[in-house]
């Protein structure tokens, strides 16, 4: 898969890094496989919501996505990997914040800064100059107003985005 991974979007980043650190708060070191599990909340994936497969067999699936024995430690790197690998197979972002926020319990506002750890954003709404429409995230220190069509737009295209229309999430 890792000729088909593409970069991960700030958003995307700072999920999986929250995710990470939801997983080892209270513990002194990185968690074990046994321990990401113990976390692993499938119970709102789609196939367990559509009664495909049980909540039991998607953490044995989720398990067998690892490389590692499940008494070894997992990284934030490494689960930084492995979820860049699942990220690629998504192409909505908010079914993949959704995915990330129910599987491992995230709840709260997710906050950026460039090197995709925390600070405060405001979501925006962005119509794309190909016309898709996606939630993209501005940090709020940057003091721009959510009213203010052309700031916006250019704090957007600093980012990579280039957005035809910009206004203010709800």
């Amino acid at each position: 898969m890792l000729g088909l991974r593409l970069n991960l979007t700030q958003m995307r980043k700072a999920l999986i890094i929250e995710a990470y650190a939801v997983t080892t708060t209270g513990m002194a070191g990185a968690p074990t496989l046994n321990e990401l599990c113990s976390q692993f909340d499938a119970s709102n994936l789609d196939a367990v919501i559509g009664a495909s497969v049980s909540e039991g067999r998607a953490v044995h699936d989720f398990i067998s996505t690892w490389d590692q024995h499940p008494d070894e430690q997992i990284t934030q790197e490494a689960f930084l990997e492995h979820y860049k690998d699942i990220s690629s197979a998504i192409l909505e972002d908010d079914y993949f914040e959704l995915m990330i926020r129910n599987t491992w319990n995230i709840r709260g506002d997710i906050l950026l800064t460039n090197d995709g750890l925390a600070r405060e954003c405001d979501k925006v709404n962005v119509v794309h100059m190909d016309g898709r429409q996606s939630f993209e995230y501005i940090a709020k220190d940057l003091k721009i107003s959510l009213f203010d069509d052309k700031l916006l737009k250019a704090a957007l295209k600093r980012q990579g985005i280039s957005a035809s229309q910009v206004w203010a999430a709800k």
